[in-house]
């Protein structure tokens, strides 16, 4: 169950950053 945490974690990290860069692209975009 420990590797279930682990792994639950690291795509909790993976989700987080790819919204982060999704909102940097979007920000990037209204400024065009």
């Amino acid at each position: 169950n420990l590797i279930l945490a682990v792994v639950a974690m690291a795509y909790a990290e993976q989700n987080e950053a790819t919204i982060q860069e999704a909102l940097e692209k979007e920000k990037e975009f209204h400024d065009m």
